[in-house]
């Protein structure tokens, strides 16, 4: 059936009755939406070829319990090797993580950069709120400089980490930012990365973090 003759809808995607966690204004809301959009677009009416991996943190909530699909939510920073293992047993899978900054490049910093050396067909789509948002607002690899946090009152003196370059130059087949605010563009950029083979990694910046 031809895209257009379908109504976007996220009955097929999400499970009644439940409602997110996330803080009013969050971005959370907006890098979900662009997901379950990309993944209609690409023709798919449910999330039965799809396996859903995730961590500790407030993206992490995204698919799990959420999203009416197969999902694993893992120990924090292992969602990683955790997804690694279920591509190698399911490889006709989408198998697609979520996790936010201090998931995926601090406390599993390891797993990330190997499994995109090793080029490990798997999606790893990180938001980025640039705080460790869910345990107070302390400062993580992400945090812009000088910024103050719980952590670091005077300011952050230390220079952020890119994760997008690092995930690159480690061997990625494809690495990719944008905001929330892009919608359209991550949207597509969702698309192409679910189309294509090996490590992909999609950093989202989020707007309205309270934390």
């Amino acid at each position: 059936m031809r895209t257009d003759e379908r109504t976007f809808s996220t009955t097929n995607y999400l499970r009644p009755g439940l409602r997110f966690p996330f803080c009013p204004g969050c971005g959370l809301y907006a890098l979900s939406d662009a997901f379950l959009r990309a993944v209609f677009e690409l023709g798919y009416d449910d999330f039965r070829k799809f396996c859903f991996v995730s961590g500790i943190g407030c993206s992490s909530w995204i698919p799990s319990p959420y999203y009416l699909a197969d999902s694993v939510h893992t120990l924090h920073g292992r969602s990683i090797p955790v997804a690694t293992s279920i591509k190698l047993l399911r490889p006709d899978l989408h198998v697609v993580v979520f996790g936010g900054d201090g998931d995926i490049v601090g406390i599993g910093m390891g797993h990330f950069v190997h499994a995109a050396r090793r080029n490990t067909d798997i999606l790893v789509i990180m938001g980025n709120n640039m705080i460790y948002g869910m345990t107070g607002g302390q400062v993580a690899p992400t945090t812009p400089l000088k910024t103050r946090t719980t952590t670091t009152p005077y300011g952050s003196f230390e220079h952020p980490l890119d994760a997008a370059k690092l995930a690159a130059v480690a061997g990625a087949n494809y690495s990719a930012r944008w905001t929330t605010a892009h919608q359209k563009e991550l949207r597509e950029c969702f698309k192409k990365a679910l189309q294509m083979d090996g490590f992909r990694f999609v950093e989202v910046w989020l707007k309205g973090c309270g934390a």
